[in-house]
């Protein structure tokens, strides 16, 4: 019972504190806020993270494990490289606008530069949780024949992630109808796969995500 009890602070902490990360930033949060957020005494805190790195640690890595989950259940058993690419835009981009671990351990990851618990490599930053992954699908779907001759897997793979990471511009920048909904990725990929597929590939791959791992599916009939 007492270690149920104190899983569900320590979670209660991680949830409050990554709402005011993603909110305030890593040097705007103070840990006052994260308390009065949780009903939690500083007490209570301490006892679970002796300082405020240590808990921007616990959120970004549980943030990381959250989109490492998404990419795994989308490339279990995928038989198209080129759809499980356009899936994990779809997925991480919902999921930085629905899950507040994601959205601040993207965050934190910009602003501390990998210095948490000391200094991260490579895999455990927030992008090296899916990159490498949608680099690896980019060249598997040119060795299957999904991309056009002389259409570079590195290219595919600008173009994949730098359609995630639109995602955290302003809505005053990128007007959508709310700051929290996702810019609309499927007539983006339209146009991508028109460029990088050969005749009829493009059409084979659903440009809205089949919504494996958490992305949007495309509507019903």
């Amino acid at each position: 019972m007492r270690q149920t009890r104190a899983a569900r602070t320590r979670r209660c902490l991680i949830e409050a504190a990554a709402a005011e990360f993603g909110r305030r930033g890593f040097a705007g949060t103070n840990l006052t806020h994260i308390t009065g957020a949780a009903g939690l005494t500083s007490g209570a805190l301490m006892f679970h993270f002796p300082s405020k790195r240590a808990l921007a640690a616990a959120v970004h890595a549980c943030g990381s494990e959250v989109i490492r989950r998404g990419v795994d259940r989308i490339t279990d058993g995928t038989p198209s490289a080129l759809q499980a690419v356009v899936d994990i835009t779809h997925a991480v981009a919902l999921l930085l606008h629905t899950d507040t671990t994601v959205r601040a351990s993207y965050r934190l990851d910009g602003e501390l530069h990998g210095g948490l618990d000391g200094g991260l490599d490579d895999e455990h930053r927030w992008f090296g949780t899916w990159v490498p992954t949608l680099r690896g699908l980019c060249v598997r779907a040119q060795g299957s024949g999904e991309l056009r001759a002389g259409t570079s897997p590195d290219a595919v793979a600008v173009v994949a992630v730098g359609l995630v990471t639109v995602q955290t511009a302003p809505a005053a920048v990128l007007p959508r109808r709310a700051e929290d909904e996702p810019l609309p990725l499927a007539q983006v990929w339209e146009a991508v796969l028109t460029g990088v597929c050969p005749a009829g590939v493009g059409d084979t791959i659903q440009a809205a995500g089949t919504g494996r791992g958490g992305g949007s599916a495309p509507p019903g009939p």
